[in-house]
């Protein structure tokens, strides 16, 4: 449609990997409308998903999660229904995930974003960010009750997705430790959303006072 707007974002440095959370801020700093969809491009959603979102948000909820099943197609499938010989329906999917929560797809109002300091960017490469985003989200009025199926469209993993040393994941666990309150005033004093990269990679996990439990 003429009204959307499509914000191209190539990243700054050839050598930057995947970085979820800085795309999200830019995305939620340029958007004009009062709910936010964060959303993966590699998940397929039904056509009521966005009026469902609507009704709990004027209900009442700043965080919606929709997701009830999620149906993995294998990469075979995905490849056919990029090139239109199979529906999503055709063939059963590889594997199920039930009541996933913080990723692939999460509403929230844009106010509520910007109250707990949006995504977190020094997350960067594969892993973590949406278990971090969705414990400080967890402090809001959320809609947890997953009632709509999405389908995920096959694709190669990210770098360092399956390394046991991955460190963003390491990252994840040291935040875990520190409580959600003081990480939500920590990233508001933080700048996040810039057209020319992530801010600071420091973790808060090294910031002494934020160690506390």
């Amino acid at each position: 449609p003429t009204w959307v707007r499509h914000i191209h974002l190539p990243p700054p440095r050839d050598d930057l990997p995947y970085c979820r959370s800085w795309t999200f801020n830019v995305a939620a700093d340029q958007a004009r409308g009062r709910v936010l969809i964060l959303h993966d491009n590699d998940m397929l959603v039904p056509g009521q998903y966005a009026s469902r979102v609507v009704e709990r948000v004027a209900s009442g909820f700043e965080v919606v999660n929709l997701k009830r099943f999620v149906f993995y197609l294998s990469e075979s499938h995905t490849n056919k229904v990029f090139s239109g010989d199979q529906n999503v329906n055709s063939k059963s999917p590889e594997s199920i995930i039930q009541n996933l929560e913080g990723g692939g797809s999460v509403a929230i109002t844009a106010e509520a974003f910007a109250r707990i300091g949006g995504m977190d960017e020094a997350f960067v490469g594969w892993g973590g960010e949406d278990n971090e985003f969705w414990e400080r989200a967890g402090t809001l009025a959320v809609w947890p009750y997953g009632e709509l199926p999405i389908v995920h469209l096959w694709h190669a993993a990210q770098p360092r997705k399956q390394d046991a040393d991955n460190p963003t994941l390491k990252l994840y666990a040291d935040l875990a430790r520190t409580p959600a309150g003081q990480r939500i005033t920590a990233l508001r004093a933080r700048q996040r959303g810039s057209l020319h990269g992530p801010s600071s990679s420091e973790s808060l996990a090294t910031q002494p006072n934020l160690k506390e439990s």
